[in-house]
């Protein structure tokens, strides 16, 4: 008996993640090359006495202008393929765009924790979430862990808004301990930090299985126009068939660029971003 061929459930992306809590920027814009910038969250500021009369004497000790930050663009993808046998039924380029749409913030996420196409350790210029400053001592109770991180950004930018990010895992926990709130779409902490649960993060492998949770200033993503390579239906049955398998592959990509305030990673560290390593297993599938 022959089954019949219907469409399947369409690919979804998540309610929240990465990009629904970041702000987005979605444009053709000329920043493909990479981006710079000068921090504006970082610059100094003081107290100073007063005279008897109430003017300010001088001396005022201004900050000096933090280092440019620079960030640079990586690609982003995902696909569909299949067999060319009944082709005429299936919507190859809706299907890919989907899937993309499904997990680009997952791939934005890892790329941001851990570099590897565009980061340090992937021969680039971008500081990762992993190259952050380690706070301590060792691993903490996910209560404490969130408070010192809190603590160290609150210092470092002077109170301003900022972001943590980690695993849905310790997200989980998070609500179960009440340390978050929903505030319309993000989810924020008592003092107004946003909180950033991607499935994107993940454990650590060095210590074997850490899981961690990072604190950076406010983080800004942009996107360019999802692109269709071969460029259409048409064109990949025409260049992207594997005659071997008789096998159709339509690609949909993007470039994909993370802004934040930062240090360049010196000796292994950048400044102005913290992580801390939580007390929690980490879990992994048939484990």
């Amino acid at each position: 008996m022959s089954r019949q061929s219907i469409q399947a459930p369409p690919a979804t992306p998540p309610i929240y993640s990465l990009l629904k809590a970041a702000v987005l920027v979605e444009d053709g814009g000329r920043w493909q090359q990479g981006i710079q910038w000068s921090p504006e969250q970082v610059n100094g500021g003081g107290t100073i006495a007063v005279d008897c009369v109430g003017n300010s004497p001088d001396g005022k000790d201004p900050a000096s202008n933090p280092v440019i930050n620079s960030a640079d663009p990586f690609t982003i993808f995902a696909e569909d393929h299949c067999s060319t046998i009944g082709f005429e039924d299936r919507d190859f380029e809706g299907r890919a765009r989907r899937q993309l749409a499904s997990v680009q913030s997952a791939l934005v996420a890892h790329e941001l924790q851990f570099g590897t196409q565009a980061g340090l350790a992937g021969g680039g210029t971008n500081v990762a979430l992993i190259d952050a400053i380690e706070l301590g001592p060792g691993s903490q109770p996910i209560e404490d862990a969130i408070g010192i991180l809190e603590a160290a950004l609150a210092e470092t930018f002077a109170g301003a808004r900022c972001m943590i990010h980690v695993t849905v895992q310790a997200f989980d926990l998070m609500m179960a301990a009440k340390l978050v709130y929903l505030s319309g779409m993000q989810w924020l902490t008592g003092v107004g930090n946003i909180v950033v649960a991607d499935a994107g993060y993940t454990a650590e492998t060095s210590p074997e299985g850490a899981v961690y949770a990072y604190g950076t200033s406010l983080v800004q993503i942009r996107l360019s126009p999802v692109d269709l390579v071969p460029g259409s239906f048409a064109e990949a049955l025409a260049q992207m068939t594997d005659h071997s398998v008789n096998s159709i592959i339509l690609y949909a990509e993007r470039l994909a660029l993370v802004q934040f305030d930062h240090d360049n990673a010196s000796e292994g560290a950048a400044d102005l971003l913290f992580k801390i390593e939580l007390d929690i297993p980490p879990w992994h599938v048939g484990s």
